[in-house]
């Protein structure tokens, strides 16, 4: 059997369930990766034949995706900043929620400043990677209680060539003597009873980064506690959160004594993280 582009592309949409316009960008993206050519290449030679190898990876590709798979996971990439990201079911994927967090971050610190940053629950990498690689006189480390992330991770920055300092730490349990101008951290938030969880992401992406406890505020609220512990004076904590608890994570940290804190929204216009100022306490 031999197909080229225009009816590989057809025939994917067809076996593919959802949406035709989501159908169809799933398939441009495996068939991409497949042919390692840009999509707009599908449109000058819709008429390239696949070899047997390139149409029997193609199709396992889109068999997978009809389980719910994600794309990321399919072919082990997902982009984030300006970076292209090794993403395993061991981590997240990497979403553009997150990207807001990073542009906050560095909008907020200059370019020629010297910071100290923790990237607490690192995951793939996605937010240590991103400030190395844009600020590159700051010192990162960044953590995961998952031995599986932190691999995925530490490939990211070799292959970015990028200065990260990585440890095996449950948030601060394994950090030593140190103390950062900046926290930033992704953590889980999901309740386990939520119904607003995708199947895609349910099932696939790792629960132990999704879910946490008291409806989703468990780990929250564990890294706002330790937090100051581990924060210099005038230091800044960076925390993604679910779009319904902006108000509790804000409470939470004005109660610990944090100041100047600000809320975000994400694209959609939904709240989706905090920051806030480590003063000791007390205003300065």
């Amino acid at each position: 059997m031999t197909l080229d582009i225009a009816h590989a592309l057809k025939w994917a949409c067809e076996v593919l369930p959802g949406e035709s316009f989501e159908s169809r960008l799933d398939a441009e993206y495996l068939l991409s990766f497949v042919l390692k050519v840009s999509r707009t290449d599908f449109y000058i030679k819709p008429d390239f034949i696949l070899t047997e190898k390139q149409l029997r990876i193609f199709e396992s590709f889109i068999l997978r995706r009809c389980t719910g798979e994600p794309v990321a996971y399919i072919i082990e990439r997902q982009p984030f900043m300006d970076l292209e990201l090794k993403v395993s079911t061991e981590t997240l994927i990497p979403r553009s929620e997150t990207e807001l967090l990073v542009e906050a971050i560095l909008a907020q610190n200059s370019f020629d400043s010297k910071l100290t940053v923790c990237d607490l629950g690192t995951g793939s990498g996605a937010i240590a990677c991103s400030l190395a690689h844009a600020r590159k006189n700051w010192q990162v480390l960044a953590t995961d209680a998952s031995e599986g992330a932190l691999e995925v991770a530490r490939y990211n920055a070799v292959i970015n060539q990028l200065s990260v300092e990585f440890i095996k730490s449950d948030w601060f349990s394994d950090i030593i003597n140190k103390r950062f101008d900046i926290i930033a951290c992704n953590p889980p938030y999901v309740d386990y009873l939520s119904s607003e969880v995708e199947d895609s992401v349910r099932y696939f992406e790792p629960h132990l980064a999704l879910f946490a406890d008291d409806k989703g505020m468990g780990d929250l609220e564990v890294i706002i506690n330790k937090s100051p512990s581990y924060l210099n004076i005038g230091g800044c904590i960076y925390l993604e959160h679910g779009y319904d608890q902006q108000e509790d994570v804000v409470l939470k940290l004005t109660e610990i004594g944090f100041d100047y804190i600000k809320k975000y929204e994400d694209l959609s216009g939904r709240p989706r993280f905090v920051s806030a100022i480590w003063n000791g306490g007390g205003k300065i």
